[in-house]
């Protein structure tokens, strides 16, 4: 934790910009941010930053399953929860308003193959459940990770298109913090934390004061930041031809010399290690890269 903190000590040449209206939504808006001649943008999209965040801090079995202890293995039923390498997707096999369908998914056969399968090759095998499964647990679990009771819970899933009545969203959330109870743990620590000190600090010394039921959510979040800023610490420095251009959710976008590219392939992976070796976290770090001309491609 104290080399953490003394690393953020330094100097960063990674100005602070975050960009969250360039959603994947907006192409026509996305493309008329292009490279300049000669150059390529790349986009360094940390995988499931903040479920790993969640799984190494709460040391949960069941989410660190989820976030890296199932990598590489084929998903099954267990006890009536589905045990798999994707948070959204086992969330979605035990909650009440979405269980049946995750199950009609698996019985389909919509998982099979998937430990083989590449970060970009499952996605259409997620948009085939994320409609009546896997998004409304993304939701939920998102939501009550903010803090949200069971009335906030089910306005927000209204607006986001998965109606639920007040009691299933009571439900749903007793069902969640009993099902990950090492969240629950972190959740009930870091809210006495706040209620008896009025304040908690992360372990890159970012000092925290939200309110005690948004503290987890504060906690996890805030760490996501340093995660972020330590890399681009290592990535980036004076005198380098990579330029950074946007921070977008857990996505680095920089921009640099088309002939520069196997060069900074070779520093990203060694910046990862590094990265790594500083955090010394059970769960590693995995970043995926894309490169392209436009916003709206390497998005």
């Amino acid at each position: 934790m104290k080399y953490l903190q003394k690393l953020l000590e330094k100097p960063s040449y990674v100005p602070k910009v975050n960009l969250p209206a360039l959603a994947r939504k907006h192409k026509k808006f996305m493309s008329c941010f292009q490279a300049r001649p000669g150059n390529v943008f790349v986009s360094q999209d940390v995988v499931s930053l903040e479920p790993v965040i969640t799984a190494e801090f709460s040391k949960d079995p069941l989410y660190k399953y989820a976030a890296y202890a199932g990598i590489g293995k084929k998903p099954e039923y267990r006890n009536g929860l589905l045990m798999i390498d994707d948070i959204y997707c086992m969330v979605g096999s035990f909650l009440p308003h979405t269980k049946d369908a995750m199950a009609r998914h698996f019985e389909r056969g919509l998982f099979n193959n998937w430990e083989n399968l590449t970060d970009d090759e499952r996605d259409p095998v997620k948009d085939s459940c994320k409609k009546d499964a896997r998004n409304p647990a993304k939701t939920a679990a998102l939501g009550l990770g903010y803090g949200m009771g069971a009335p906030k819970l089910a306005k927000t899933s209204a607006e986001a298109g998965f109606p639920i009545t007040l009691e299933v969203a009571r439900a749903v959330k007793d069902t969640y913090w009993a099902t990950f109870a090492g969240l629950a743990n972190l959740r009930d620590y870091l809210s006495w934390e706040i209620k008896k000190k009025g304040a908690v600090v992360n372990p890159f010394g970012y000092r925290l004061t939200p309110e005690p039921h948004k503290a987890f959510n504060a906690y996890i979040q805030s760490s996501a930041s340093g995660v972020l800023d330590v890399y681009g610490r290592f990535m980036l420095h004076e005198k380098s031809p990579i330029k950074f251009v946007a921070l977008i959710h857990d996505e680095l976008i920089f921009e640099i010399p088309e002939s520069f590219l196997d060069e900074f392939k070779f520093r990203g992976q060694e910046s990862v290690k590094d990265l790594n070796d500083a955090l010394g976290w059970e769960c590693p770090i995995r970043l995926g890269t894309k490169v392209a001309k436009t916003f709206a491609e390497v998005k």
